[in-house]
């Protein structure tokens, strides 16, 4: 059983940067969500986001209030209907909104970490159920659940921006979100294979 209580109190220790490095590594894991079931416009617009957060060092995003709207104005952040792309879509764009809501000085920015964590936590979860309907299906197995994976991602992130407030940190969580995404993207292809739609690209 995966103690994310332990994660949630930890998060919540951390202060208004680590809060940000630490949603942002959660966020960029599951880009290729967005990448794969968000329309065209949307995808554009969330890549813009990203290329933000990634040359951001500090605690401020430059223009947070546009990107917030921009991300508002996105069709699939109103899509309920678990059977269509823009459903999983609009779940990664829920994260990627809680890691904008981090440098928001006006409210408790490690529980806009902790959102992004919960978030992330819950969808790798629902990877997982399709993961092991493509395994009852190929007989091709993971070592980890993408929870799991996911969960050991989040824990040495924390630990990282705990503990080191160099540049090096940020070499640091793309190592370990480099072993994350590949299992997320697993389960990408699960998804896909499961509802009949087109993943070309996805390896």
């Amino acid at each position: 059983m995966i103690d994310w209580k332990s994660v949630s109190s930890q998060v919540l220790l951390l202060d208004q940067e680590q809060s940000l490095a630490f949603a942002n590594a959660v966020a960029a894991r599951y880009r290729d969500v967005i990448r794969y079931f968000a329309t065209e416009s949307t995808t554009v617009v969330a890549d813009v986001i990203y290329t933000t957060l990634a040359s951001v060092k500090a605690s401020v995003v430059p223009n947070v209030e546009k990107s917030i709207s921009d991300l508002l104005a996105c069709p699939e952040l109103d899509e309920d209907d678990s059977h269509k792309p823009t459903y999983y879509a609009m779940r990664g764009l829920g994260i990627l909104m809680a890691t904008l809501r981090c440098t928001d000085e006006l409210h408790a920015t490690a529980r806009w970490a902790e959102e992004a964590a919960g978030l992330a936590a819950n969808l790798a979860s629902d990877l997982d159920w399709f993961q092991e309907q493509f395994t009852k299906k190929t007989g091709q197995s993971m070592a980890k659940t993408i929870e799991a994976a996911e969960f050991e991602a989040q824990m040495s992130v924390i630990g990282i921006t705990r503990n080191d407030n160099t540049e090096s940190r940020y070499a640091q969580i793309e190592v370990v979100n480099n072993g994350a995404s590949k299992l997320i993207r697993s389960g990408i292809r699960s998804v896909c294979d499961y509802y009949k739609w087109p993943c070309a690209g996805l390896v």
